[in-house]
């Protein structure tokens, strides 16, 4: 996997990654990274740059979901509304899926607004859902697992973000219904590419409400509180 460029799916787990395995962050004073690793950013995406990272995670995942699923998958569902969850419905939504998120924001919620005013059904509820494919983008692997009551035949579960817990799978219901259930971790190059391709073909009435710019001197309060109604939060290092 390496030599094919794939450290993302590496077989040893013996790799360095900045921010997750063995390297600080990019808020360093000196940062160098092999040529062959950079993605070219046009101009014309730098203020929403920031969102490249989060969307080649999503190309991932949906490259995945969609290579499983052995049929024609219509019905989507997105667990959690980050941005990750959010980019997860803009993904499936430009691909013509009935989309739906649920989360625990109220619907009255900046977030749930912002879904349902560009064509994303938004709910706090599994009832009365169906679903294709789900993506879990919240976290919880409890809540993954129940969303698997209401897959339908041939259904694909995506984990992304789930924290460690004791659950029970539905087994027997797994194996009447041809379900999978898969996970998925950072990206590739190509990944990035394909984020960077396809978030300049996002209209910005979806992009830009995902970030809320703030001064790098409220950087340890935000790291230490909840985001509130901001999705992603990007600090400006010259302020």
């Amino acid at each position: 996997m390496c030599r094919r460029g794939r450290r993302d799916n590496c077989l040893t787990g013996d790799y360095v990654e900045r921010g997750i395995f063995g390297l600080h962050g990019y808020l360093c004073e000196f940062a160098v990274d092999h040529e062959d690793d950079l993605v070219q950013v046009p101009a014309e995406l730098t203020d929403v740059a920031v969102l490249v990272e989060p969307a080649s995670v999503v190309e991932k995942a949906w490259e995945l979901a969609l290579r499983l699923h052995p049929g024609e998958p219509r019905r989507v569902l997105v667990l959690g509304a980050g941005p990750i969850g959010i980019l997860a419905a803009w993904y499936a939504r430009s691909c013509g899926f009935d989309v739906t998120v649920l989360s625990r924001e109220s619907a009255d919620s900046a977030r749930a607004k912002l879904l349902t005013a560009n064509g994303i059904h938004y709910t706090g509820t599994l009832d009365g859902l169906s679903a294709d494919i789900v993506i879990e983008a919240c976290g919880s692997a409890t809540l993954a697992v129940e969303s698997m009551s209401v897959l339908r035949r041939l259904g694909v579960v995506i984990l992304l973000g789930a924290r460690p817990a004791e659950v029970r799978l539905p087994c027997l219901d797994m194996i009447i219904g041809n379900h999978i259930l898969a996970a998925s971790v950072n990206a590739s190059f190509h990944h990035f590419e394909l984020a960077v391709a396809r978030l300049r073909g996002y209209e910005r009435a979806w992009l830009n409400p995902l970030l809320h710019r703030l001064p790098l001197a409220q950087a340890a309060e935000t790291i230490l509180h909840p985001p509130g109604a901001a999705v992603k939060i990007v600090h400006r290092i010259s302020d």
